[in-house]
């Protein structure tokens, strides 16, 4: 007797990989792979059963560092058939530095790979095709040309109306933006498709002029947030 066992319920998480390095006592830096929505992916991965699977999309190259990605992704059980091969590009390098207490961060990201993550927009429609929750971020938005946002933003549509709910950490990076205008533009446009929003008080409060947590609260839900 066949028993056919159901397909596990799915989770989509689209962003950046990038490779860390961490430490930088004695110029000394231990080497990782993370960003905001793989961390989460990480995370979803390792506290979920097995009757759900994560999927992880974003763009690496055909480097070492891309391939250690994969691997580090396969050996997570982070599925990877979803990320795009991106010729003539790499995963973007970020150092974190230890100073006055408080880590510091700086960035290498110009020919990351992810930044073209949404160019395919059949491969974009694919990878969230059938996902029961699709997450992505403010810093999977701010990586992309405004063309690219829409088409990520289009293919979020088409999830949610096929059932999918929809996840967003505004995760604020005004360095990423052109300007707080179309930072503050793009982050509420997008945040008027999702479910779940996961704002941060202190970084908003600048932007929107929240007063209160439950000023920025209340911002989200008038615009239909759950």
């Amino acid at each position: 007797m066949i028993v056919n066992q159901p397909l596990p319920r799915r989770i989509v998480s689209i962003g950046e990989c990038m490779i860390e390095m961490s430490g930088g006592e004695d110029r000394t830096y231990r080497l990782g792979y993370a960003g905001d929505t793989l961390n989460t992916a990480w995370y979803l991965r390792a506290l979920l059963g097995k009757d759900w699977s994560v999927d992880y999309v974003t763009g690496l190259g055909e480097d070492r560092y891309s391939s250690d990605i994969r691997a580090f992704l396969d050996g997570n059980n982070i599925g990877t058939n979803h990320i795009q091969t991106i010729h003539d590009r790499r995963p973007g390098l970020y150092k974190i530095h230890q100073e006055k207490g408080d880590r510091h961060f700086t960035y290498w990201r110009d020919s990351s790979a992810a930044k073209l993550l949404a160019d395919d927009k059949s491969a974009l429609a694919n990878a969230v095709e059938g996902a029961e929750l699709v997450y992505f971020s403010g810093i999977t938005l701010a990586i992309l040309a405004p063309r690219a946002r829409g088409r990520l933003l289009g293919a979020i549509v088409k999830a949610r109306d096929n059932g999918a709910r929809i996840a967003f950490d505004t995760n604020l990076r005004p360095a990423l933006w052109s300007s707080p205008r179309v930072m503050a533009g793009v982050l509420t446009a997008a945040a008027s498709l999702c479910d779940i929003v996961l704002p941060t008080h202190t970084d908003e409060a600048p932007l929107f002029g929240d007063k209160t947590i439950d000023d920025t609260a209340d911002r989200y839900l008038e615009l239909g947030v759950e």
